[in-house]
């Protein structure tokens, strides 16, 4: 039997890829606010829903929260509300929109943590000198701890279309953020670094912006190598990013049955290893293989993954606990792709997978930076007697010892195999040595990951809950 420490460690895999199972130790992506005043917290296990957002927005919103979960502030690219859902002093009249696919997106400063960049864009039809991307800039020293705007709506570029999205500098410290001028076939991708935002690196491919085609969702993906664009007048584009660089390269275009047809949603699975589009005109949701890297491999590679007869499917956006959720507007439900890493209708997609309590989903959900939700392995070790577990198969109670020197915490979940977590407890420990029983009698019998995981190492195994 091995025990696996993964140290500084994302990623939540034991055996072959099918049976991989995700959790992701950055808890700033834990709170989601979005659609008529609906919201979940993923900080205790499974999604649970909140209802005392005071938002209601159409499409695009992003939040944050600390590096423990705590909600900071969430925004609708107009309005910045505080972790009290009290509107900061100067939070008002961003330029963003009701009606903008993304409409903001919330970036740390690499070299403060107290400061905030919100990327904000508006509606493609607008005129163009209203078409803009503008950053603000929040300081959550002020205004009691809750946090202020101290700039409000530098422009960066205009006309911009209605796509945001961000991932990590190949350096690990600065953020590459990336958007799409309207009219022309430019991205633009602007450093952030602790010295501020740098000028942008220009890209000219793919399609040119107007109208429809500026709408739907554009995405890195969490390793920062790939590029998905979701164009609303039927199609996918995928580029390759070079994230030390920020150019863009290798064009391909992934069709769906028939042009026209609301190409919106756009995610990548956990490992990037599937590409997942909604398509609002047909009320499918498609995914490509993209493990070959060869182009007709990938265009080829295309199933319907979900149908839904009677509802729109909208944006996308994978969670902390590796699902995939989807966006059913004017319901009190969310979607979901609960395996996301495994091929054609094996990813599990399910209609209303998660109630609002009586809150709606609209289009758009929380917009976060991609590497977020970055698995990582590093320096991966076996060791046979820091960590004791026992026993496995076990019927009602669960024995964990921790025996390592200079450890003082410890952090346990449990996740099930639809990576949906059903237990968290923090815990102290003393010189060394840690001892528990966990009661898990009313578990439902089958298979679950064990995720402990200390200031510099993580275990992460398999058991098996029996009869």
């Amino acid at each position: 039997m091995i025990h696996t420490i993964v140290k500084k460690s994302m990623l939540m895999c034991l055996a072959a890829a099918s049976s991989c199972q995700f959790s992701f130790s950055q808890e700033q992506t834990n709170t989601w606010y979005f659609g008529e005043h609906a919201g979940l917290d993923f900080n205790s296990g499974g999604p649970l829903a909140l209802t005392n957002s005071v938002m209601n927005q159409k499409e695009g919103v992003s939040c944050i929260s600390d590096s423990s979960g705590n909600l900071l502030f969430y925004t609708n690219g107009m309005s910045v509300w505080d972790k009290n859902h009290i509107q900061m002093p100067n939070g008002y009249d961003l330029q963003g929109n009701h009606s903008a696919t993304q409409s903001a997106l919330i970036i740390p400063n690499p070299g403060n943590d107290k400061l905030y960049y919100v990327f904000t864009v508006s509606q493609t039809w607008f005129p163009p000198g209203s078409r803009n991307l503008c950053y603000s800039v929040i300081d959550m020293n002020l205004n009691n701890g809750n946090g202020d705007i101290t700039i409000k709506n530098d422009t960066l570029f205009t006309p911009s279309s209605e796509k945001l999205t961000a991932v990590k500098h190949s350096n690990d410290t600065d953020y590459w953020v990336l958007a799409h001028t309207d009219d022309s076939d430019a991205f633009l991708a602007y450093m952030v670094t602790s010295s501020g935002i740098s000028s942008p690196v220009i890209s000219k491919t793919g399609t040119i912006y107007q109208g429809f085609n500026s709408i739907g969702q554009l995405k890195f993906s969490h390793d920062g190598t790939k590029i998905a664009n979701a164009i609303y007048t039927g199609y996918v584009e995928l580029m390759d990013f070079d994230d030390n660089t920020g150019l863009i390269s290798k064009l391909i275009n992934l069709f769906m049955p028939t042009a026209n047809q609301g190409g919106y949603g756009i995610e990548f699975s956990p490992l990037d290893r599937y590409l997942y589009c909604a398509n609002v005109g047909l009320h499918n949701i498609f995914q490509w293989d993209l493990t070959s890297n060869i182009s007709s491999s990938i265009i080829s590679s295309r199933k319907v993954i979900g149908t839904s007869s009677n509802i729109n499917l909208a944006s996308l956006q994978l969670a902390s606990d590796g699902i995939i959720y989807v966006a059913e507007p004017q319901r009190t439900y969310l979607g979901a792709i609960t395996k996301p890493e495994e091929a054609g209708l094996a990813c599990n997609y399910f209609e209303n997978y998660i109630s609002l309590n009586g809150k709606k989903s609209r289009i758009g959900l929380p917009n976060y930076i991609q590497s977020y939700f970055r698995p990582e392995t590093e320096d991966i070790v076996e060791l046979d007697s820091v960590f004791l577990i026992a026993p496995n198969p076990f019927i009602s109670n669960l024995s964990l010892t921790i025996q390592y020197p200079g450890i003082n915490s410890v952090r346990i979940s449990l996740t099930n195999i639809l990576g949906q977590k059903v237990l968290r407890r923090d815990d102290d420990i003393n010189d060394g040595y840690y001892s528990i029983t966990l009661e898990l009698e009313s578990l439902a019998i089958g298979v679950y990951f064990i995720d402990v995981e200390t200031e510099s190492e993580r275990m992460i195994k398999k058991i098996i809950k029996a009869d």
